[in-house]
């Protein structure tokens, strides 16, 4: 059994120096290259070295995340990684759709999700569409972020295009008190404050941030609030996280603007209010045991409640003519409770890197929609004449049972195979509460898989790699998407999926070949 605690292997450079040597009366060292190595689940114990990976994995750490005026994650990654683009519709720098690869990750309920996100190995893509709410990361607790492209099975459900893995910051390796304040144009003010600290048994990692701001178009008002608290414990072979969250937030983005409103006014919008309220509760424990020199047990339990009201104005589309009712509120109202848990087994071997593990998630989510008619004003916002009418409350519920096992095998001391496979099995349940008799929303869907994935690496030199593999990936639809899977009953869910037929999960498929290497230690670079 090691005689030192046991490491957390995540997204992290290792320096070896190796001890100094009498020589002749003289004193010398030498230093080691440093190793680079990656996490390849979600779930702690199983990190490897980046040249190892058969594929182009990104990673931003340190001032690349908070530098440069980075506003949150989002903002981050747009500024830093290739490859990965940005699309604000909303217009509000916390509600854009990241694009990679041509798969998309959105906080707005309805857009085709095909990026998995994970937050200290907690997947934050909410179960009732997927999404992800970027607004309640706290970024001022991000210590670093990978990006694994691809369809990777060992990431789970919806890894359609590629999987981000978010790491936040310990006491241990962020020890110290900061505080950050800034202001900017449009009434922007942002205040962060954090400490850490630690002993030789403990560590912690408490941060809080408050982001308030006018926007730059009238009636664009946002709020933003975050708590983070992180506390570790370990031994000489045991380690144990816990991590607390809890987030408010008051995002308004008023959509897209007619041109001809736009010529007109830069900061007119076409109807308002747009605006979305969330909040975050969310507790996990992380642990790590050594069974030995070469075995670790790796494994997490988390819980997650989410709550989430929109109001939006916009015009009334049943509108003709006076005295029909020109504008309408829309209002949806979702509760969400996700939790679950994970167990790995890795063996660090001579040749062999192996992991077997088991997760299981669940989520249940309320889902009520009601619509209020009223006039546009003069200023383009919704002035009520009706009474609000109930036209959705749906309750849907998630299930997801997964097995997993991956092996990296050292052919060559230059020359690794990675090969992989998942199981997945998802029940997802819907239950129509606005309409219990049949034809309704009511469903029961189960979808399951094995996704296997493949891949050589080749380090022809230290700077120099050649890759390749093949990995397939799986989404499940979700509760909102099934709510519309009836043909014989359109619904009017907010996702225009009106009059779907049954809805097969979806399949994806990547062959990925490339080349990457180093200049002068500090410049990757990258081709495929």
């Amino acid at each position: 059994m090691p005689s030192h605690p046991a490491p957390r292997p995540r997204l992290l450079a290792l320096a070896v120096l190796a001890a100094p040597l009498a020589a002749h009366g003289q004193q010398t060292s030498t230093t080691l290259p440093t190793v680079e190595v990656v996490d390849t689940t979600p779930l702690p114990g199983l990190a490897i070295e980046r040249d190892r990976v058969p594929a182009n994995v990104l990673q931003l750490k340190g001032d690349a995340l908070t530098g440069h005026g980075a506003l949150n994650p989002v903002d981050a990654m747009h500024r830093a990684l290739p490859g990965l683009h940005i699309n604000n519709l909303q217009n509000n720098p916390y509600q854009a759709d990241i694009n990679y690869r041509g798969f998309t990750v959105s906080p707005l309920l309805g857009t085709p999700q095909g990026l998995s996100v994970f937050v200290d190995g907690v997947r934050v893509n909410e179960g009732f569409g997927d999404v992800v709410n970027w607004d309640l990361i706290p970024q001022s607790a991000i210590a670093d972020l990978t990006v694994s492209p691809g369809s990777n099975p060992l990431f789970g459900l919806n890894t359609l295009g590629g999987a981000m893995s978010l790491t936040t910051k310990d006491g241990r390796r962020h020890p110290g008190t900061a505080v950050e304040a800034s202001t900017g144009s449009f009434g922007r003010t942002r205040l962060g404050v954090n400490h850490g600290g630690s002993t030789p048994a403990l560590s912690w990692f408490l941060a809080a941030e408050r982001m308030d701001e006018n926007g730059w178009r009238d009636y664009s008002p946002s709020e933003v609030g975050q708590l983070f608290g992180k506390f570790g414990w370990q031994g000489e072979a045991s380690r144990l996280t816990l991590t607390a969250s809890h987030a408010e937030t008051d995002l308004t983005g008023n959509g897209l603007l007619p041109e001809s409103m736009y010529a007109a006014d830069r900061n007119a919008v076409f109807t308002h209010p747009d605006n979305t309220r969330n909040r975050l509760q969310q507790l996990a424990l992380t642990g790590e045991h050594w069974l030995g020199d070469a075995d670790q047990l790796g494994a997490s339990v988390y819980w997650r409640k989410v709550g989430t009201r929109t109001l939006n104005g916009d015009g009334n589309d049943e509108y003709d003519n006076a005295p029909d009712p020109s504008g309408v509120l829309n209002r949806t109202r979702t509760d969400q409770i996700a939790l679950g848990g994970g167990l790995q087994w890795t063996r660090y071997g001579e040749r062999h890197q192996l992991t077997l593990g088991a997760s299981h998630d669940r989520s249940r989510a309320a889902f009520r929609q009601s619509e209020q008619e009223g006039s546009l004003t003069a200023t383009r916002g919704v002035s009520p004449e009706e009474d609000e009418e109930l036209a959705n409350h749906l309750d849907g519920r998630t299930r997801t049972t997964s097995l997993f096992v991956s092996d990296t095998v050292a052919l060559t001391p230059t020359l690794h195979l990675s090969a992989s496979a998942r199981y997945n099995h998802t029940r997802v349940i819907n239950v129509d509460r606005l309409d219990p008799t049949p034809p309704n929303l009511d469903g029961d869907f189960t979808y399951e898989r094995v996704n296997p994935a493949l891949g050589l690496s080749w380090q022809l030199r230290p700077t120099l790699t050649l890759y390749g593999g093949y990995n397939e990936g799986n989404r499940a639809p979700t509760p909102i998407e099934l709510g519309c899977a009836d043909p014989a009953n359109p619904c009017t869910l907010p996702n225009a999926l009106a009059a779907d037929p049954y809805l097969a999960q979806v399949v994806s498929r990547t062959v990925e070949f490339g080349v990457r290497g180093m200049a002068d230690n500090r410049t990757r670079w990258s081709a495929g």
